[in-house]
């Protein structure tokens, strides 16, 4: 299961600001990582049910990469990018 990112119409209209294509993730650092028993591999979540078990989620955290660069290129980016997000298929 993948969760959304939403890349405001600011964001993607800003000077510089660049999406790099493909560049969604699931980040699994190891600190939020279960380590043992039946859902040894998972994210360590805050709660189960009603107890407090110290951890972050219950699901991993997504990240994507942006570039910052001049403007004198952002038409071009702007189209990239549209293309980018118009053509993928998840």
């Amino acid at each position: 299961m993948l969760d959304q990112i939403i890349i405001s119409k600011t964001l993607l209209n800003s000077a510089g600001v660049n999406y790099i294509c493909n560049s969604f993730e699931i980040l699994k650092p190891g600190f939020i990582i279960q380590k043992e028993g039946k859902y040894a591999g998972t994210a360590l979540p805050t709660f189960g049910g009603r107890k407090y078990l110290g951890g972050y989620s219950d699901h991993f955290p997504i990240g994507a990469k942006f570039r910052i660069t001049n403007d004198k290129n952002k038409a071009l980016s702007q189209l990239k990018i549209h293309s980018c997000l118009t053509n993928n298929k998840f």
